[in-house]
């Protein structure tokens, strides 16, 4: 009988149709892939944790409680996977950032702010309509602790290539204040 190759032939087939229909995935540019590894270094994955379930404690027991119960511990915890989730630029985190940010204090507010500068690369345009029209600007810059030179680098690199690429007319007022802010911070000339 003929049924075997009949078979891997319409296999091989589908196969071909479903990599055809899968997407493409956009390139990363070389100065995003640059700065991947300090990304990964800084931002290590924690306890796993859901915007959804820290909404949850955040409606329970309001946005102080949430943060200090999250960063409680030892290092991975929960305040980890936060700041992760918000510094990937992920539109789900920049959502919830303005209503957890509420609940920071001293040290757990600098590594936020640190996570909203890098979510800069990720998702530049959610990250300007946080800062809005006349807002925050020191977001802008590079907000680690004692970054190394080439780190430091590799993020002006990336979020300027990154703000440069937001189009949305509504936020070309505060993508020029940050572009001004950033090429300022890495010494770069000004447009």
């Amino acid at each position: 009988m003929i049924r075997f190759p009949l078979r891997r032939l319409a296999l091989a087939a589908l196969l071909i149709g479903l990599a055809a229909a899968a997407p493409a995935q956009a390139p990363v540019s070389p100065a995003r892939a640059a700065f991947r590894p300090y990304f990964e270094q800084r931002w290590v994955a924690g306890t796993p944790v859901t915007v959804a379930q820290v909404r949850r404690m955040i409606a329970g027991h309001g946005a102080t409680w949430a943060v200090q119960h999250l960063a409680a511990g030892d290092s991975p915890n929960g305040w980890d996977s936060v700041t992760r989730g918000i510094a990937s630029g992920a539109q789900a985190w920049l959502d919830l950032a303005p209503v957890i940010g509420t609940g920071t204090d001293a040290a757990t507010a600098e590594v936020y702010a640190m996570a909203l500068s890098d979510a800069l690369i990720g998702n530049a345009a959610g990250v300007l309509q946080l800062i809005g029209d006349g807002g925050d600007f020191a977001l802008c810059q590079e907000n680690g602790i004692e970054t190394e030179p080439a780190h430091a680098r590799a993020y002006y690199a990336a979020a300027i290539e990154a703000v440069e690429a937001v189009r949305a007319p509504a936020l070309q007022e505060a993508r020029s204040a940050c572009l001004a802010r950033l090429r300022d911070a890495a010494g770069a000339p000004a447009e």
